[in-house]
Formats: C-alpha cells, sequence, structure tokens
C-alpha cells in the first residue's frame, strides 16, 4: 500500500470514531520543547510549574523503532459528564469536564491506528510531548484566549494523544501560533475565571498563568493552598468555567443529560472512604464507568467541597 493510500485510510478510520488528527514532520519535535523553554526564560511561565509539568516531557523518539519518521497528534471529541448525588435531602449536579474519562475512546483510537498504520506494516508509540502546542503547529488546533485548543466541531472539549509512527509526515507542517479571530472581541472566558488565572495583561501571548489554574491544584490530592476557597470548585476534577462560558462551546453545553445518581449512601461512602478498593464493589463498578478510579486519591475531597460548600 502506499503511502497516499495509507494516510486516507488513517484519516477514514479515525473519522469512524469521530476523531480528526495533524500531523509534525520528526524533526519538529525538539522544537516544541524549546518553545516551551523559550517562554519559561522569558518570564511566560511559572518555573515551579515548568519543573512540575512540563520537564518531565520527552521529545525524544523511541528508540526500539529502526526509524521514526513522524509523530501524529489526534483529537477525540469528549462530552461534558453530569452526575447528581444525593446529600442531605436534596439531588446535588456534580460535572466532570470533558477530558478525564478517556479510556474507552483511548482503546478505541488504538484499535483504529492497529487497522490502517498497523495493518499497513507501519509501527506506533505513545509520545510524551507538549500536545496543545503540537496540536496547533500542526493545523489541528488553534488557540483560544483561555489558552485552550480549540478544534474545528468540537471546540475545547476534546481530548488530545500523540504517537510517533515510522510513518512520513505527509508534509513539513509548522504553523504560526495565533489567537481564534472569535475571541478579540469577546472576553466571556475571563470574566468568569475567579482566580485571575486568565489575566488579561498577559498580552496575546496565549498562555494562562497556570500557577493560579484551580485545575492544577484539584487534579492533585493533599491539602489546597488557602487561597484556594471552597465555593471555587465547580467539577469533580478540573474546572469548567472558562470552557462553560466559552460561545464555541454552546452547542456542547446544552441539553447535558444526566448519566447516573449516587444515592445519599452511596455519597456518603465515597466521602469516608479515602482508599477506592476499601468501597463496595458495586460502588466500585459505578465509579469505573467514568475512570473515576484513577483520579480517586482526591475524589472524597473534592466532592465534599461540591457537596457542602452551600450548607
Amino acid at each position: 500500500m502506499n503511502e497516499t493510500a495509507v494516510y486516507e485510510h488513517l484519516t477514514t478510520e479515525l473519522k469512524s470514531i469521530n476523531c480528526m488528527h495533524g500531523f509534525l514532520d520528526i524533526r519538529r519535535v525538539p522544537e516544541l520543547k524549546r518553545e516551551l523553554e523559550s517562554r519559561l526564560h522569558k518570564g511566560q511561565l511559572d518555573t515551579a510549574f515548568f519543573v512540575k509539568n512540563l520537564e518531565r516531557l520527552e521529545v525524544s523518539a523511541p528508540t526500539r523503532f529502526a526509524e521514526v519518521n513522524s509523530l501524529i497528534i489526534i483529537a477525540a471529541p469528549l462530552p461534558l459528564t453530569r452526575l447528581i448525588f444525593d446529600y442531605q435531602g436534596r439531588g446535588r449536579p456534580v460535572q466532570i469536564p470533558p477530558f478525564y474519562v478517556f479510556k474507552d475512546k483511548l482503546a478505541a483510537i488504538r484499535k483504529a491506528l492497529g487497522r490502517s498504520l498497523g495493518a499497513a506494516g507501519y509501527q506506533i508509540a505513545d509520545a510524551r510531548v507538549p500536545l496543545k502546542l503540537a496540536a496547533i503547529r500542526s493545523g489541528l488546533a488553534r488557540y483560544g484566549r483561555n489558552n485552550l485548543a480549540y478544534i474545528q466541531g468540537m471546540g475545547s472539549f476534546h481530548r488530545l494523544v500523540a504517537f510517533y509512527t515510522d510513518l512520513p509526515a505527509p508534509a513539513d507542517a509548522w504553523f504560526r501560533l495565533s489567537e481564534m479571530e472569535e475571541c478579540t472581541s469577546c472576553g466571556f472566558c475571563l470574566g468568569n475565571c475567579h482566580t485571575d488565572c486568565l489575566n488579561p495583561d498577559a498580552g496575546n501571548r496565549f498562555l494562562a498563568r497556570a500557577e493560579k489554574c484551580l485545575t492544577l491544584y484539584n487534579e492533585e490530592p493533599g491539602k489546597l493552598p488557602s487561597w484556594i476557597t471552597p465555593w471555587l470548585h465547580n467539577s469533580l476534577i478540573g474546572c469548567m468555567r472558562c470552557q462553560s462560558s466559552c460561545p464555541l462551546n454552546r452547542t456542547f453545553t446544552r441539553n447535558v443529560p444526566i448519566s447516573d445518581t449516587f444515592s445519599e449512601q452511596e455519597a456518603m461512602a465515597i466521602l469516608a472512604t479515602p482508599v477506592f478498593g476499601d468501597l463496595p464493589g458495586a460502588l466500585q463498578e459505578k465509579l469505573v464507568k467514568y475512570d473515576l478510579q484513577d483520579y480517586y486519591d482526591l475524589v472524597p475531597r473534592n466532592l465534599k467541597f461540591l457537596l457542602e460548600w452551600e450548607l
């Protein structure tokens, strides 16, 4: 099968699971991390955040390949998940942003790559690269003012994943960084962020002040900084404030169905049980449907914020 046919087959397979993709030539990949390092040196990134979250990125190709030619960046659409937790006589709505419930979609992506690239004799390997930057440089995504990557037809309701492959890139893509035109006269995300993460003084650098982002802290277990008050929390994990206020996401936030209801007994069990394996088996199975076993070390703490801050 020639390369053109492989590209077409890959596109068809990914479209069949509603995913989109872009390519970067392997020679471009080290430039991604250098670009982040340059921002750090210019004072555009918080040093502690860079060391903790970005320094661990790997941009060297896997050595088990005879030849690595490109990076494939894939965007998978994900919905907002809404749950109801009964607590103290009321049904409390609890949301999970469109990022965390991903295992089934990732499995589908791997199968699609196997049916296309694998069937044609090409190899893939997981890549730990700056995903948003890679997606934008490949032309797959555009920056929003909230520093999120926006995909045509998905808004910011997606998750990115990347793979190295020995299939050559179809072209040497390297798109310039620019903010979406729709953001020029819109400030909804700025007005709806209550932690000063989206600071307009940052100019057009396409960077949030990540060290002030609620997601950075409530994705990690343990005690939260004192400046994060309970009322700031709006999701079981992460934060939805800039996404839910964005006009480009309006289609994806309307009429979102309730995926599940947790009884008060189940809610109390979660609040009182710090170890996932100590939960009743049926409750474990219920949480696994939403990939919450992977985040359970922070679920009881975050759920408590959401259920009790109004009381």
